[in-house]
C-alpha cells in the first residue's frame, strides 16, 4: 500500500520489448511481432481520500520511443457501492473507455483522476482500470488490471456522532410545525436516553415544552416530532404528534434543544437550535438569512454528523459556513429523509368531499354512495377507513360488491379507483351519526365528511349512559394532579381545567377517575396531561356520539375511570367506544396496557385486557379508528364499567365515548 500526500502519482507501464532478431547471413535488423509485447502495472492498487482536493497523474510510460501516434484503450469500471459521479476523469471515458493518445516519438502519456467529496457518509469506494488494448498492437491476452481505492473521509466520523436535530419548520400560516431527529450511527439508538426541551419568549427551558423520547431509532432513520394541528402532510410523517403547549408548539422566536442522559440523573446538551432566554425578536438569523427560525424550513447539510451546542456557530453567517440550509416557507419536500435533495410530494385526489345518508334504522344499511381516490407520486398503498357506523368496499361496481368492511387497501392509484360507501348505525342510540373516511398514504392524506342520523331504537331499555356531553370541555388546557405521584389516590376536579370526575345529571350517568403508580413510571399527572372530558378532534377526527369524548394519555402511571354502579334485575350489555391512537406502545418499564371490564356484585368480567400482549398487536382494539367493544352480563345484581390505562407518552393515547349500559334484550 502506497501513502501519498498532495499529489497521488499512478504509474501505469506499458512495457513493450523491443527484441533483436537476426535474419541470417545479413548482420541482421530489428523487429517488433506482438508475441513481443509485455505489459504490467507499476503497482496492483493504491488509495486516495475522497476529500483530496488535488488531481491524481495517471502516467502511461513505454520503455522506447513511440514509432507512430497510438492510442491506449483503458477500460473503467465501477466497485460496489462507487458511482461515476463519486469521480471524474480527464479526459472523459465513452462508453467505459478512456483512451490516451501518445504521440510518435513520445514514451509516456497521462490522463487524471479526481475523487469527489460528497460530503455523505456513503462507505469506501473502488475504481478498477483495466488496460485492454493498444492502437496498432495485439489486443492484450491478459487483461492489465490496476486498482484505486477512495477512502470515504465521512465514514471515520460516525464513531463519534450522536443523534442532532436534521430538520425544523415554522410556518407563517397554522401550526405547520415539527422537529425532525436523525441517528447518524451505524446502529439503533435507544430514544429514552433522551429528551427534547423548548423555550418561550426568552425565558428559558419550560417544563411543559419538554418530551422524554421513547422507542428505538434505527440507524440511519428519523424521528419526526409535530405539532397535532400541522398539516396532514406533515402528520402522516410524524412519529409523534404533540398537544398545545409543547417543544413543537414553537414561534421563530423559541429555542428547541436535544439533551443525552448522562448516566447520573441528569442530562446533557448536545444539540440546540436557537438560544437559551435569549429573545430575539422575531427570530434567529441562519445562512446570512434574516429572521430564518420564523417562517422557514432549516435543513441540516449532509455534511453534518453531530449536533452542535454552538448556536452562533451552527448558524453561520453565509450559506457556505452554516450547518443549515434554508428553505422557503412550508417547503417540506425534504421531511422524512435526512438530506437536503429535493423530493416530489405525494398528493392524492379524492371526487367528493361530504355524503350526507338522511336516516336509517339501527341494524339497517342505507343505500350506498360512492367517491374516487387517484394519486400523483405516491409510491405506497393508499389505506381508506371508515368511522364507527359506516361501512367501505373496493369495487368497480355496486352489483360486484360482496361486502362492506371498516377499511380498504388501494394498492395503485395512477388512475382513478371508485370506493362505495354505506351508513349502517349500530350504536344504540337515536340520533345524528357524523364521522369522516380517512385516506392517506405516505405523504399525503385527505378525509370525507359523513352525517347519518341514527333512528329505530327503543331507548326504554337503557339503563345509564353517558357521552360526555356534560359538562363543558376545556380547550387547550392539561389537567394538573395535585396528590402524591407515589401513591395510589382519587383524582379531583379542578377549576379551570378539564374535568376528571362527574355526578350523574342531566341524563348523563357519573364516573369517578383514580390514579396508581406503576413500576418504572413515577411522575403521574402532577406534571400536567390531556385527560379527562374533551372536545379535541385532531386525533380521532370525530366523536361517534355527539362533540365531546374522555381522553386519557401520558398518565406516568395507571388511570382508572370507574363508572357509577348500576342495580340490575336482568340480563344487560355493557358497551362503548374505544379509540386507541396509532403509535408505538412499551412493553416494559411501563408495560402500555388497556383493561376495560365490568365489575358486577360478585366478580370481574373482561371486556378487552391487553396485559401481556403489544398494544400495537392488540386485536381488541384498533390503532387509529374507533371500535365499539361489548360484553353481556347475566344473573347478577350490579354491574360497574371500570377502564384502565397504563401509558407515560402523549401520544400513547385512548379516547371513550358512547357509554350504554342496557337491557340484553334489546340487540344492536
Amino acid at each position: 500500500m502506497f501513502k501519498y500526500s498532495n499529489l497521488v502519482a499512478l504509474l501505469a507501464m506499458v512495457v513493450i520489448g523491443l527484441v533483436s532478431c537476426n535474419d541470417g547471413d545479413d548482420g541482421g535488423s530489428n523487429e517488433v511481432t506482438p508475441e513481443d509485447i509485455q505489459v504490467a502495472f507499476a503497482t496492483s492498487e493504491v488509495s486516495v481520500n475522497e476529500n483530496d482536493t488535488d488531481p491524481v497523474s495517471v502516467k502511461i510510460s513505454l520503455n522506447a520511443a513511440a514509432v507512430a501516434d497510438i492510442s491506449a484503450k483503458i477500460k473503467v469500471e465501477n466497485g460496489d457501492g462507487t458511482e461515476d459521479s463519486n469521480y471524474t476523469l480527464t479526459p472523459a471515458p465513452s462508453d467505459g473507455i478512456v483512451s490516451v493518445d501518445i504521440a510518435q516519438g513520445e514514451k509516456e502519456a497521462t490522463f487524471s483522476f479526481a475523487p469527489v467529496n460528497n460530503d455523505q457518509i456513503d462507505g469506501d469506494k473502488q475504481v478498477n482500470f483495466t488496460l485492454t488494448s493498444v492502437e496498432g498492437l495485439k489486443v492484450l491476452e491478459t487483461a492489465t488490471k490496476f486498482v484505486v481505492k477512495i477512502k470515504d473521509d465521512e465514514t471515520a466520523k460516525v464513531e463519534e456522532t450522536d443523534l442532532f436535530i436534521s430538520e425544523y419548520a415554522e410556518a407563517s400560516v397554522g401550526s405547520h410545525k415539527y422537529i425532525e431527529i436523525y441517528n447518524p450511527k451505524s446502529t439503533s439508538v435507544d430514544l429514552s436516553n433522551y429528551l427534547i426541551k423548548g423555550g418561550n419568549n426568552g425565558k428559558g427551558w419550560q417544563d411543559d415544552r419538554e418530551l422524554k423520547l421513547s422507542g428505538t431509532l434505527e440507524a440511519g432513520a428519523v424521528y419526526v416530532i409535530s405539532n397535532e394541528s400541522a398539516d396532514d402532510f406533515i402528520l402522516s410523517k410524524a412519529d409523534v404528534t404533540l398537544p398545545f403547549p409543547s417543544a413543537v408548539h414553537h414561534n421563530g422566536d423559541d429555542p428547541i434543544a436535544l439533551f443525552k442522559s448522562n448516566g447520573s440523573g441528569g442530562y446533557d446538551l448536545i444539540d440546540i437550535l436557537g438560544e437559551e432566554n435569549v429573545d430575539p425578536g422575531d427570530g434567529w438569523s441562519v445562512a446570512g438569512v434574516e429572521n430564518a427560525t420564523k417562517d422557514h424550513t432549516l435543513v441540516r447539510k449532509t455534511a453534518i454528523f453531530k449536533g452542535n451546542t454552538d448556536w452562533t456557530v451552527s448558524a453561520g453567517t453565509t450559506a457556505e459556513n452554516s450547518e443549515w440550509i434554508v428553505r422557503d416557507d412550508q417547503d417540506w419536500a425534504n421531511l422524512g429523509v435526512f438530506g437536503d435533495e429535493d423530493a416530489p410530494v405525494p398528493s392524492l385526489e379524492i371526487s367528493e368531499t361530504s355524503f350526507d345518508f338522511g336516516e336509517v334504522n339501527n341494524g339497517e344499511t342505507s343505500v350506498s354512495k360512492s367517491f374516487t381516490v387517484s394519486g400523483t407520486n405516491v409510491t405506497e398503498d393508499v389505506n381508506v377507513v371508515a368511522p364507527t357506523n359506516y361501512k367501505l368496499a373496493l369495487s368497480s361496481s355496486e352489483e360486484a360488491i360482496v361486502s362492506y368492511v371498516d377499511e380498504v387497501m388501494i394498492s395503485d392509484v395512477s388512475s382513478a379507483q371508485t370506493v362505495f360507501v354505506v351508513f349502517q348505525p349500530e350504536s344504540g342510540l337515536n340520533g345524528e351519526k357524523a364521522g369522516k373516511i380517512k385516506i392517506s398514504t405516505v405523504g399525503a392524506s385527505e378525509e370525507i365528511s359523513l352525517t347519518g342520523t341514527e333512528a329505530g331504537n327503543d331507548e326504554s331499555g337503557i339503563l345509564a349512559k353517558t357521552s360526555f356531553e356534560v359538562p363543558s370541555s376545556v380547550p387547550g388546557v392539561k389537567y394538573t394532579d395535585t396528590g402524591d405521584a407515589s401513591v395510589s389516590h382519587d383524582l379531583v376536579n379542578n377549576t379551570g381545567e378539564p374535568v376528571v370526575d362527574f355526578t350523574a345529571s342531566g341524563g348523563e350517568m357519573g364516573y369517578n377517575a383514580k390514579y396508581e403508580p406503576v413500576s418504572g413510571v413515577t411522575d403521574g399527572l402532577v406534571d400536567g396531561d390531556f385527560v379527562g372530558v374533551t372536545d379535541y378532534l385532531n386525533d380521532v377526527t370525530a366523536f361517534t356520539e355527539g362533540t365531546q369524548g374522555y381522553l386519557l394519555s401520558d398518565v406516568d402511571g395507571k388511570m382508572i375511570v370507574e363508572f357509577d354502579e348500576v342495580t340490575v334485575s336482568t340480563g344487560v350489555k355493557v358497551s362503548l367506544d374505544v379509540f386507541l391512537n396509532d403509535t408505538g406502545y412499551e412493553t416494559s418499564n411501563p408495560e402500555d396496557a388497556v383493561r376495560i371490564y365490568v365489575k358486577t356484585n360478585d366478580s370481574e368480567v373482561d371486556i378487552i385486557n391487553s396485559s401481556g400482549t403489544d398494544l400495537n398487536d392488540f386485536t381488541g382494539l384498533t390503532e387509529g379508528a374507533w371500535k365499539n367493544i361489548s360484553a353481556t352480563i347475566s344473573g347478577k345484581t350490579s354491574v360497574q364499567l371500570i377502564v384502565e390505562f397504563v401509558c407515560n407518552s402523549g401520544s400513547e393515547l385512548i379516547y371513550l365515548d358512547n357509554v350504554l349500559i342496557q337491557k340484553a334484550a334489546i340487540e344492536l
